[in-house]
């Protein structure tokens, strides 16, 4: 399964994605791989099957992996650069309160 993925006109750094059969699956992410492969999970893809990320602009395959392991996965920063973590969803206690 391919996710082709396109910068957003808005915002560099940041991607849309569309897969064959599922139509866009991601808006405005930094990390459209693994945005696209919870997604996925979400829509029911086979978490076995192999999710390949496709660069539009170039045609450039530039990940892939199972789509089960690839939804599991977050990124963070680190001081040595962006390294892949544990995903943890965002919840409201992490936005915090503006009261």
């Amino acid at each position: 399964m391919i996710i082709l993925v396109e910068e957003t006109n808005l915002r560099r750094g940041r991607f849309d994605g569309w897969v064959e059969g599922y139509g866009q699956v991601v808006s405005s992410s930094p990390t459209p791989f693994l945005t696209g492969a919870r997604a996925l999970l979400r829509l029911g893809a086979d978490p076995e099957e192999t999710l390949i990320m496709r660069h539009k602009r170039t045609g450039t395959d530039s990940l892939k992996g199972p789509i089960g392991n690839a939804a599991k996965l977050g990124v963070r920063e680190t001081p040595m650069g962006p390294r892949f973590c544990v995903f943890k969803p965002l919840s409201l206690s992490d936005i915090g309160d503006d009261d």
